[in-house]
């Protein structure tokens, strides 16, 4: 499916990727996560070999690769996110249509949310939550109240589906 790679103009390394198993969207992989245990070598960064952090990926996609329940057409379910934090693919996936040039921007935004009373998110993860982060092949992703409400958010969509089933 990968065909080819480059950030700032290099070739990708297969050691740039992990994979992981979205229950939504089946085999995923990301590119340029820190990983547990390891120095920054790993991460590439925007002022990498002197440009400005451009990644470009040319995939290919059979006509015959649609998730099923998710979209009726073949393509590519993309996300750009922090390379610390946790792909909320579910609440943040961006459909790429084949055949076409795509051209995604990044802008990272900081939210601050309420404790206690005015949300159910804490500080710390529950258990269930660490068990979840440990489904990501060595990436070190740090916990926060964005997960925590995006996570809350996909049990609110899959409580409201399961209930319309009914």
């Amino acid at each position: 499916m990968l065909k080819g790679c480059l950030f700032n103009y290099k070739p990708c390394l297969e050691e740039d990727f992990i994979s992981f198993t979205s229950p939504n969207y089946g085999p995923c992989y990301i590119f340029n996560a820190k990983l547990k245990n390891s120095t920054d070598d790993n991460v590439r960064y925007t002022n990498q070999y002197g440009q400005y952090g451009v990644p470009s990926l040319v995939l290919y996609v059979h006509s015959h690769q649609c998730i099923p329940y998710t979209t009726d057409s073949a393509g590519v379910v993309v996300i750009i996110h922090d390379n610390t934090q946790l792909p909320m693919i579910e609440t943040s996936d961006i459909e790429l249509a084949p055949g076409k040039r795509h051209r995604l921007n990044y802008k990272k935004k900081k939210s601050n949310f309420f404790s206690s009373p005015y949300s159910t998110c804490a500080n710390q993860p529950s258990s269930v939550i660490m068990d979840m982060f440990e489904n990501y092949n060595d990436a070190d992703y740090g916990y926060s109240r964005m997960i925590c409400r995006g996570l809350c958010l996909m049990v609110l969509q899959y409580r409201m589906l399961f209930l319309s089933l009914l």
